[in-house]
């Protein structure tokens, strides 16, 4: 989980504040994350573990949603800084 948190995460966030998604890369971004929490635990997709499990063992919040609170932090920094000028 070290290598996953170290290594993954900050490759995907990266510049994540100025992407605009369209729903085909979420849902690719969303298959890479999940092929890489199931290698973690050793599981294929042939195992039939729905993700929320995955995601639940591991302790792991889905990526997008650590995105749009990034964004939305980013946000809320950019108007104080201007607001308070």
């Amino acid at each position: 989980m070290k290598l996953y948190g170290t290594f993954v995460i900050p490759v995907i966030m990266y510049g994540s504040e100025c992407w605009c998604l369209r729903k085909e890369d979420e849902r690719k971004t969303l298959v890479a994350e999940m092929s890489w929490l199931r290698r973690i635990l050793g599981r294929f997709r042939r195992d039939r573990i729905r993700n929320e499990i995955t995601r639940k063992e591991l302790g792991q919040k889905n990526l997008l949603d650590r995105q749009n609170q990034k964004k939305k932090a980013d946000m809320v920094q950019a108007r104080n800084k201007d607001g308070g000028k």
